[in-house]
């Protein structure tokens, strides 16, 4: 089981049904020096990189985006490690079920790119 939550452990989806495998980026310069070889310069360490898809309550969705207009800590916790994590990008919020009418038992959806600040 995959769970999104705050600091204080509060749970902040329905549902997270996916959590990519940590993928690492940095920054580099590429040049091609005049022999025709390629020079790649690395700078600062790789950043960590994981990927969430979740489904939330309209509650819940407010919270993450004012934790996300916050910079504020998000916990992810799945089978093996916990990760405190900052979201990467501005969510991409859909309607995961289109048909209700009530928007309080309505749910969204999105995918959600984190930051790992650090593994536990």
């Amino acid at each position: 089981m995959i769970v999104l939550a705050d600091l204080d452990g509060n749970n902040l989806c329905v549902l997270c049904h996916s959590i990519s495998p940590i993928a690492y980026e940095s920054n580099q310069i590429k040049n091609k020096l005049i022999d025709g070889s390629i020079h790649i310069q690395t700078i600062g360490g790789a950043t960590k990189k994981v990927n969430v898809s979740v489904i939330c309550n309209i509650d819940q969705v407010s919270k993450i985006n004012l934790m996300n207009s916050i910079a504020s800590n998000f916990k992810i916790v799945d089978e093996v490690n916990e990760y405190i994590c900052r979201i990467d990008t501005n969510p991409n919020w859909g309607k995961a079920i289109s048909h209700i009418k009530d928007r309080n038992k309505r749910l969204y959806e999105a995918d959600l790119d984190f930051v790992i600040e650090e593994i536990i």
